[in-house]
């Protein structure tokens, strides 16, 4: 199976950064059979670029990604980039596959969990 996504845009993003912005990004992870759901437990797929100073990044990140056969659920992850030390953790969402139609188009906007 092949998943197409596109990660158009975020909109309020938790400020991150000294100066009340957060320099974003997404990650997006696949979690096999039942795999349990640390994050940063799944296999990585794919990331967007980073986007400078902003808590509304516009990212148009668009990949074609081959899910192995037992996939079961998508985790994309919203991280604000440091250059020194640790990336911080903005939020995620959990994306059941079984819930979607592969076949056809969604267009969603999904809220983050913190």
């Amino acid at each position: 199976r092949v998943l197409a996504l596109e990660i158009i845009e975020g909109k309020g993003l938790p400020a991150a950064d000294t100066g009340g912005t957060s320099d974003p990004y997404c990650l997006v992870e696949v979690y096999r059979g039942v795999d349990s759901l640390p994050l940063g437990s799944g296999e990585p797929l794919f990331h967007t670029d980073t986007v400078l100073k902003t808590l509304n990044p516009l990212w148009n990140g668009k990949a074609d990604m081959r899910l192995p056969d037992d996939a079961w659920e998508l985790a994309i992850s919203v991280w604000d980039f440091d250059k020194y030390g640790d990336h911080d953790f903005l939020g995620w969402v959990r994306v059941l596959l079984g819930s979607m139609p592969l076949e056809q188009d969604q267009e969603a906007w999904l809220a983050l969990d913190p």
